[in-house]
């Protein structure tokens, strides 16, 4: 009888272990696949990215800040990038410093544009990148925008991360109105890191962006416009800041 009872035991551990494994097996399969499904991410799955060296494009900068003593050196005047090897010819590398001279950003975007950017006395951040003489936003461009105040941050974050829309409205006592963008989507990365994509318009002009949201209140927006034949290098600048900021490791 005891016999009896350890095989039928037996043979119950072997089955109960078996469908652990086939279970694991297609569980992975399918996250894998899901994941692949993602054009951001296909990149991640290659060996095609190369880490290359490329000097810095100092973007002009207006600070709101009283005694700033700003550099235009940037430190280093060269940074390591890494970039698919498709693009690797058709992008530069931009920076903007802080106040004191220090880098706060640095990120790839297309060979021979101009940019300027403003910091305000909160630490807020409006970036421009684009290829004209002056910014045209009918036009492709590369905006960065950072805020770090509760009525800039959470209002700004809504229209991604409803957590931050609760938060604003619970603080603030007041409904924020539900966003109206069509044809857009969303891909949630980590708790505090989304891509989002809009369809090309009239103009051929396609939309790539990140959004990275922290509930201290901390948002980043980093939005890339060009023509759908640059569908490539728009994913290539979105992975490339990723990668640099670590924002999918925070």
């Amino acid at each position: 009888m005891i016999i009896k009872q350890k095989i039928i035991v037996f043979f119950l551990l072997v089955f109960i272990l078996s469908f652990g494994l086939i279970f694991g097996f297609f569980y992975r399969k399918n996250i894998t696949e899901n994941i692949t499904q993602i054009p951001f991410f296909n990149s991640l799955f290659t060996d095609t990215n190369f880490v290359i060296t490329l000097p810095i494009k100092n973007i002009s900068m207006d600070y709101g800040i009283e005694n700033c003593t700003f550099s235009l050196i940037m430190d280093p005047p060269q940074q390591k990038f890494s970039i698919p090897n498709t693009c690797i010819n058709a992008v530069a590398a931009y920076g903007i410093n802080s106040c004191n001279g220090e880098t706060m950003y640095s990120f790839i975007g297309p060979k021979g544009w101009n940019g300027e950017g403003m910091q305000g006395g909160n630490g807020s951040l409006s970036i421009y990148l684009y290829p004209n003489e002056t910014f045209d936003k009918t036009k492709s461009y590369i905006q960065l925008e950072e805020t770090w105040s509760t009525s800039g941050a959470w209002p700004e974050a809504a229209t991604f991360f409803p957590e931050a829309k609760i938060t604003y409205e619970k603080t603030y006592n007041t409904i924020l109105p539900t966003p109206t963008q069509k044809q857009i989507t969303l891909e949630r990365l980590t708790n505090k890191l989304i891509l989002y994509t809009i369809p090309a318009n009239a103009n051929d002009l396609e939309i790539h962006g990140l959004a990275f949201y922290e509930s201290q209140p901390h948002f980043l927006q980093l939005e890339v416009v060009l023509p759908s034949s640059q569908h490539d290098v728009s994913l290539s600048i979105l992975h490339s800041f990723i990668q640099k900021q670590e924002l999918d490791k925070k």
